[in-house]
């Protein structure tokens, strides 16, 4: 007698169960310790203890105070994105900072500034150049009898100078047709014990006219030495045409 009415008051807490779970009201029902029911049936007791709230042996139903399938709090997103934004940000300046970095050594190494022979000799031009260290353009004037041409060789060797000081300068391959004394030159290349290795020579009245700076330094050369005119720059030139 005592069997069948737990028997009715389980099935009556099942229907219970069923009806709040529709309801979503958090009732969970679990089955008495002693069932051998739930004995046999572990997964079927888990899901009801997860579904239903908790019957006393009485089977009276208790109410849970925490709401079906309650959602866990998650942790924000904004954070997270802000992070990812973040380090996306800091990835794309290190990227541009070092192509920069980059782009300016490249510049420095091709950028071949212009000096006179008293200024790489005195040390104003600076320590990296006279020691070889650093490419320049040697601009003055070449020096009168000091042009000698090594026999069997394409290795020309002559001096330029500035009205000041002269450097010697050696050079192989073909020189300017218009190369001669007493005529200014710029003349790129290193230091290498103590003479200037010319890469490339260009003679004043060649085609390819220099920048303004280089034209006032040769320019000063030529009125030292009292030779010609200075050497023609864009400018000069187009005013000249007029």
């Amino acid at each position: 007698m005592r069997s069948a009415r737990r028997d009715l008051r389980r099935v009556r807490g099942r229907r219970l169960c069923r009806v709040l779970g529709r309801l979503d009201l958090g009732f969970r029902l679990a089955a008495p310790a002693h069932s051998a029911d739930s004995a046999r049936r572990p997964h079927a007791r888990a899901a009801r203890s997860r579904s239903c709230g908790a019957i006393d042996f009485d089977g009276v139903a208790t109410m849970s105070t925490a709401p079906q399938n309650a959602a866990k709090p998650e942790a924000p997103r904004g954070n997270a994105v802000r992070k990812r934004r973040m380090i996306w940000v800091l990835a794309l300046f290190g990227v541009v900072a070092a192509a920069t970095a980059l782009v300016t050594l490249a510049l420095q190494r091709n950028v071949a500034y212009l000096y006179t022979p008293k200024e790489v000799l005195g040390g104003s031009a600076g320590e990296n150049v006279r020691d070889g260290e650093a490419r320049f353009r040697l601009g003055g004037m070449v020096a009168a009898g000091s042009f000698q041409r090594l026999e069997g060789s394409m290795e020309a060797r002559f001096k330029v100078t500035d009205g000041d000081a002269e450097l010697p300068v050696s050079y192989t391959g073909i020189l300017p047709d218009l190369f001669r004394e007493k005529q200014a030159v710029v003349a790129t290349g290193k230091m290498r014990d103590g003479v200037f290795v010319a890469e490339e020579v260009l003679a004043k009245h060649d085609e390819t006219y220099v920048p303004k700076e280089v034209a006032d330094k040769m320019g000063l050369a030529h009125k030292k030495h009292n030779v010609g005119d200075a050497p023609k720059t864009d400018a000069a030139d187009a005013a000249s045409r007029q």
